[in-house]
């Protein structure tokens, strides 16, 4: 094995050895530091079962490549979200099993498992989520470590026969809400979630640069989420999530009015400098106040839309507004809105 003395450094021992990374390509691993003979063999052991493209490696080895080549392609609080899902839910059952050993009867003990230690506080719709991770990592390992067949595709997704409909306010409970609003940022903060449909990253992540006062634009362009212990800015998770909305002229006043109070209003200076918390605070004194039910920040985005329902708008343009990739996204997620509309439609029919 290549662990040998290392003559700069009496009664040290290093490693040097190479290896085929996930894609193929040779490469050269030299580590120093071991005090003891076993102690680099065992390290040079670990390492190469890291890096071993054959399907008898540990899941946990597995994993630490799978993550590693996820964060170089994707944002990193995606990533930190991906591996606080899979180092709390996934790696306590599978880590020390080697990856050619998982089969479907094992991940659907799991998935039972996780229901039972859970105690349901995990919803149907996070379950299956987690599940899909899991399938991801193993298709990673078909692709690159010459696994025969992800063993996830044999396992059925958890039914949830609960009927859950999306939480929204109306007009005259949003008005409810905001007569209660007195300082101005937080009367722009609300409304843009309400009149704007935006989600709250969206909205965290605005710049005074982002506002085209003249013609009356929100350029959205960024998200904003909190990752390792900070927030971070990243691009939106979708190129469609890239847009330009329209704001109503009493929005862009409200704005004027809100940098009348602003020290920096550089173009890249934060419009709000407001974290999660704060908006969660605020929002639940204001509904409080108005004798309003618990809602989420995200049901004001739906809100918008039933708004938007409500007016008559047609779904491509709730779809553009909203910043969904696919129109039906927009329809299976809001389709409970529009049975009233579809009575209206046969009316008019009727009266023709």
């Amino acid at each position: 094995m290549p662990v040998y003395k290392d003559n700069n450094k009496k009664g040290s021992w290093f490693v040097s050895c190479y290896y085929k990374d996930y894609l193929g390509h040779k490469k050269q691993k030299v580590k120093r530091g071991f005090t003891t003979k076993k102690e680099a063999q065992s390290w040079e052991r670990d390492f190469l079962e890291h890096y071993s493209n054959q399907p008898t490696i540990l899941f946990k080895a597995l994993v630490d490549v799978y993550l590693e080549d996820y964060k170089a392609k994707y944002k990193l609080s995606s990533y930190y979200v991906k591996e606080k899902n899979i180092q709390s839910h996934i790696l306590p059952y599978f880590g020390e099993t080697k990856i050619n050993n998982i089969t479907p009867n094992m991940i659907r003990e799991w998935l039972n498992n996780l229901q039972a230690k859970q105690g349901n506080t995990l919803s149907t719709e996070t379950k299956n989520g987690i599940l899909r991770n899991l399938s991801a990592i193993l298709s990673y390992a078909c692709k690159y470590y010459g696994l025969g067949s992800n063993p996830c595709k044999l396992v059925d997704a958890l039914k949830d026969n609960t009927k859950k409909e999306k939480v929204f306010l109306t007009l005259e409970q949003y008005k409810a809400f905001r007569s209660n609003i007195t300082d101005i940022r937080d009367k722009v903060i609300f409304d843009l979630l309400f009149f704007a449909g935006l989600r709250r990253g969206e909205l965290m992540a605005l710049t005074f640069g982002d506002v085209d006062m003249d013609n009356k634009l929100l350029h959205i362009s960024k998200t904003k989420g909190y990752a390792a212990g900070s927030y971070v800015t990243t691009p939106p998770k979708t190129t469609t999530s890239n847009r330009v909305v329209t704001l109503p002229g009493f929005l862009i006043d409200e704005i004027k009015e809100y940098k009348e109070h602003c020290l920096d209003i550089d173009a890249k200076a934060s419009l709000f400098s407001i974290g999660k918390a704060s908006i969660e605070y605020k929002k639940d004194k204001y509904l409080k106040l108005a004798g309003l039910p618990y809602i989420r920040i995200h049901d004001f985005r739906h809100s918008h839309v039933a708004l938007l329902v409500e007016m008559g708008e047609n779904p491509l343009l709730i779809a553009n507004r909203l910043g969904h990739s696919d129109i039906k996204m927009t329809l299976n997620t809001y389709a409970h809105l529009y049975p009233n509309k579809q009575k209206e439609l046969a009316q008019k029919l009727e009266n023709l």
